[in-house]
């Protein structure tokens, strides 16, 4: 819990003190914000516990913050406090992306592109797409197509 704590507040940060976090002129969608997941398989139908999230099927449990600034190309900050992929490399294990987002009306998604990192060690760019669920105000990701993804809940 400290570390999702840690997370948000440094992406809240991160959305107050960036030029462009901060703008005027808010996204489509309701995307701009703060949003959080653990990272594991989470199955997208909802239950009434809420999502199904299965560690078993791929993810170590660590915390992902992504952070959504305004506009219609907006800042994005996304990170996980362990990263399994850092580690299995033998870098350190923070990971985390700075890039831009763009939002496609047709289909109503948020794509980010953001360079990553393990700890300081560039691990090259990382692309994500993000459906918006307005009734549940959660994010949706599931870039392979097999109803396993990641459910990200609003922190801001």
């Amino acid at each position: 819990m400290k570390r999702m704590l840690t997370a948000g507040l440094t992406a809240a940060l991160l959305l107050a003190a960036v030029p462009g976090f901060a703008s005027a002129g808010g996204p489509p969608l309701g995307f701009a914000g703060v949003w959080t997941a653990v990272d594991c398989a989470t199955w997208w139908e909802e239950t009434p516990d809420g999502h199904v999230v299965d560690c078993d099927v791929w993810g170590d449990g660590s915390t992902i913050i992504l952070a959504v600034g305004r506009g219609a190309n907006p800042h994005v900050f996304f990170a996980d406090t362990y990263s399994s992929l850092c580690a299995d490399q033998g870098l350190p294990t923070s990971f985390s992306g700075v890039g831009r987002g763009t939002y496609e009306q047709a289909s109503g998604m948020l794509f980010i592109h953001v360079d990553t990192t393990c700890g300081s060690v560039s691990q090259g760019w990382l692309d994500i797409g993000f459906y918006r669920d307005p009734g549940s105000d959660t994010l949706w990701s599931d870039d392979d197509g097999d109803g396993w993804g990641w459910a990200l809940t609003r922190l801001l």
